[in-house]
């Protein structure tokens, strides 16, 4: 049980983290603002999306859902329906039993925090910005360069290189394919991360100012000093539940 254990809780930190980073930089570095350099003047929507992770020849697809308004934006992904050749389908399921299988992420630049929340556990984590997230937009330059035409999901798109670069002169390189009928809505987003690259596919697009309430921190949510604190309570919850009564003996598989 510690080894399977101990391989969800190292699964669920690793496929919860956020898509940028650099070394010797937090994760979190930039994440908010330079999604919303690629969204461009697509400044109030909702969509759903689909994350691939590949590594090498493996691939994990995890479902989700974004929404951004101006410079709040969240993120939603579900651990707990991930597809991935490196987790069981039983371990995956072990996710939604520890009540991990939805994890959000909310950047407020306003408040210059951004939130971590489990909403099945109704806790969270709050993290100061940091680095590049902590900064304007306006701080940050764009360089696109385009690489061609191709159609993606039934709608035509032009397929751009995009080079983000933050204030310390840090880059960020994305392709992104930005939909010609969607007002060059980027339906799809490449991100190649050291060995690895990760992929955004949206659908189901709807643009008008989201609700208000999917940025806001829920009243009733416990706070955490971090993730892997939410994680492990969870852990010893479930070790603790397979624990039997005192006096009473430990079942067997013997017949």
């Amino acid at each position: 049980m510690k080894k399977h254990a101990s391989f969800v809780l190292a699964f669920t930190l690793a496929i919860t983290s956020s898509v940028y980073s650099q070394p010797g930089k937090p994760a979190t570095a930039g994440l908010s603002t330079i999604l919303t350099k690629l969204f461009g003047d697509n400044n109030a929507f909702t969509a759903d999306v689909v994350m691939t992770e590949t590594v090498r020849d493996q691939s994990t697809t995890m479902p989700g859902k974004i929404a951004r308004n101006a410079g709040e934006l969240r993120t939603e992904i579900n651990p707990g329906d991930a597809k991935s050749p490196r987790m069981k389908p039983e371990n995956i399921a072990h996710l939604k039993t520890m009540g991990l299988g939805t994890t959000v992420q909310i950047f407020r630049a306003d408040k210059k925090l951004s939130y971590f929340l489990y909403p099945n556990l109704s806790a969270y984590v709050a993290t100061p910005l940091q680095n590049a997230d902590a900064k304007p937009a306006s701080d940050f330059k764009v360089n696109i360069t385009e690489l061609g035409k191709e159609t993606v999901g039934g709608h035509p798109c032009v397929k751009n290189k995009v080079v983000v670069t933050d204030h310390e002169g840090a880059t960020y390189e994305s392709t992104v394919w930005n939909a010609t009928d969607l007002k060059k809505f980027p339906i799809k987003i490449e991100i190649p991360k050291q060995d690895q690259t990760i992929t955004l596919a949206l659908s189901n697009i709807k643009t008008g100012k989201p609700d208000a309430a999917l940025f806001e921190l829920p009243a009733n949510y416990k706070k955490y000093d971090n993730k892997q604190a939410i994680v492990f309570e969870q852990m010893k919850k479930q070790m603790g539940s397979m624990v039997p009564p005192t006096g009473q003996a430990p079942p067997t598989n013997h017949p």
